[in-house]
């Protein structure tokens, strides 16, 4: 047996009753415990013997979720933290005062945090007691990590400055997440230190009138910094207030003439006026994505946001790959039409609300009286056949996914000229005008990539059938042989949608008497869970 660790093996020690004990490499018992996920498998495994406790304690410790609720939690009649505190309070204890948190690589801190005597404490210009010490206990363990890479604030209260400068401080952190406060209590506020290693930035439910920290030198002094989304609360939207200035976000960066290069650009809630801040602190040559929620020139203030509209990029965006919004005009088509490449393309159907929060789902259903209509997309038809043909154009043979709003209706003739320019589709989504055509042999031959349709708009029965088939859309086929499937030499198509439910192809060989191996597929109806991996449905919610 060779003597490095890889090879040697797992052994208890050995007596007389313990004849049939399993032995394992090292190697692979390392392999086994890399696909586990569950914390309490984990756990259990570190319990086991001394040789998986060091084997497991670092997959155990490698990401961190910490839930806070404010009141007492029973689990089988009994509180939870019997004999001491609150499980959150006792995670965090053993954070600072074990030699664990050197393993922590990513840590989440989610949930409520309860206070007492806010308001009190907020008149006299002080922080309670237990929001300093909370930020105290963090700190402490934040200092001790010292493989940490990534840390996501999701607490209803403030993140103190003791932390911040405690995370500016770890060489190793790329991703930072904050949710801010969403109470109209006075509170400290601070300008955010810079951060040199962090390269995502994402922060929440920002609210002019709830004491957010400043982050304009944070963003000005991470050099490193790709990623950025920038959340407001979705307050401002629905009150009309005009409070946010867009200045004050990125008005150090424009004073010190510094342009982050970023790759990818998310913005959601955002109600203000136009603002050459954007251009000013962007370089265009870098940014691959780009995604715009509820933002920039909806119908809610005339006179306060069309200003957006007429706002034109600098220059073409080179490198842009990916694109998402909830609402498109003529001036967004613009923007499509100046650039080339495109990869991606998600037009979120939910464009008829106002101030939706973040990681909200869109509604199945149409629009209600309390979610009026927008006229962005009134024109629908007419507005959709210029997309496609501008798209078709302009990014034809280099686009793989594309969503199309349910408003936006194509014909056959719109959908023969988009299939046949772009090639290269391996997801589609998109509402047909024509349902009564064969829209399985319309799309299937000209893609031979496709992996899933997505069709938005409600369908009958019967228009089913018509448009994909009687031998597909048979529901009573389950997992009986598709010889429409077979005959068409699909090899790639494995989901096709319907907005309540959708049809899922599993492809087989099917062997004949002669042993001869026949390509066939078997359908089954799953839910609208079973999809929600792929791009054509995850991106089509109102969250950044």
């Amino acid at each position: 047996m060779l003597e490095n660790g890889f090879s040697r093996r797992v052994n208890d020690n050995k007596s007389d009753r313990e004849s049939q004990v399993i032995e394992l490499p090292l190697n692979l018992i390392a392999l086994i415990v890399s696909h586990l996920d569950n914390v309490a498998d984990l756990a259990r495994m570190c319990l086991t013997c001394r040789v998986l406790y060091y084997m497991t304690l670092p997959q155990l410790y490698h990401s961190i979720t910490l839930h806070s609720y404010d009141g007492i939690r029973y689990v089988n009649g009994h509180a939870e933290g019997l004999g001491g505190a609150s499980p959150f309070i006792m995670a965090l204890n053993g954070l600072m005062t074990r030699n664990v948190a050197g393993l922590v690589h990513s840590w989440t801190l989610t949930g409520r945090w309860k206070e007492y005597e806010v308001e009190e404490y907020a008149n006299v210009g002080r922080v309670t007691d237990r929001s300093m010490m909370l930020s105290i206990m963090i700190r402490t363990a934040i200092a001790r990590m010292e493989k940490l890479q990534s840390f996501n604030w999701n607490l209803n209260t403030k993140m103190l400055h003791g932390v911040y400068q405690a995370l500016a401080l770890r060489p190793t952190l790329r991703s930072l997440e904050v949710k801010f406060p969403t109470q109209r209590l006075p509170c400290p506020v601070k300008v955010l230190p810079g951060i040199p290693s962090l390269q995502s930035l994402k922060v929440t439910d920002i609210d002019p009138l709830c004491y957010p920290d400043d982050i304009s030198d944070l963003l000005l002094r991470s050099p490193q910094l790709r990623h950025l989304k920038l959340h407001w609360s979705p307050r401002m939207r629905r009150s009309l207030e005009p409070s946010v200035n867009v200045h004050s976000y990125f008005g150090r960066c424009r004073a010190a003439n510094h342009r982050m290069q970023l790759e990818s650009l998310g913005i959601q809630n955002l109600y203000a006026s136009k603002d050459d801040s954007f251009h000013d602190v962007l370089d265009f040559k870098t940014l691959r994505s780009c995604t715009a929620i509820n933002s920039f020139g909806r119908d809610e203030s005339v006179f306060f946001e069309q200003s957006w509209q007429k706002q034109k990029l600098p220059a073409i965006v080179p490198r842009l790959k990916f694109l998402r919004g909830d609402g498109m005009t003529n001036a967004h088509l613009g923007c499509i039409a100046d650039t080339s490449g495109l990869e991606e393309l998600y037009i979120i159907n939910n464009n008829n609300f106002r101030g939706h929060r973040a990681g909200e789902l869109r509604p199945s259903s149409h629009s209600s009286p309390e979610t009026p209509d927008s006229p962005h997309l009134s024109s629908g038809t007419a507005l959709g056949k210029d997309f496609v043909e501008t798209i078709s154009r302009c990014h034809g043979q280099t686009l793989r996914r594309l969503l199309l709003p349910e408003s936006w209706k194509l014909d056959t003739e719109d959908l023969a000229r988009l299939v046949r320019s772009c090639p290269h589709l391996e997801q589609l989504g998109l509402a047909i005008a024509d349902e009564g055509h064969d829209l399985f042999g319309l799309l299937v031959p000209f893609l031979p990539k496709i992996s899933a349709i997505r069709i938005l708009n409600d369908m009958s029965e019967a228009s089913k059938t018509e448009c994909f088939n009687d031998d597909l859309m048979n529901v009573e086929l389950h997992n009986k042989p598709g010889t429409r499937m077979r005959d068409a030499g699909i090899h790639s198509l494995r989901f096709i949608g319907f907005p309540d439910r959708v049809l899922k192809i599993d492809p087989f060989d099917e062997i004949d008497e002669a042993g001869r191996a026949t390509p066939s597929a078997s359908m089954r109806w799953v839910s609208l869970d079973a999809v929600q991996h792929l791009e054509l449905w995850s991106m089509d919610r109102m969250e950044l």
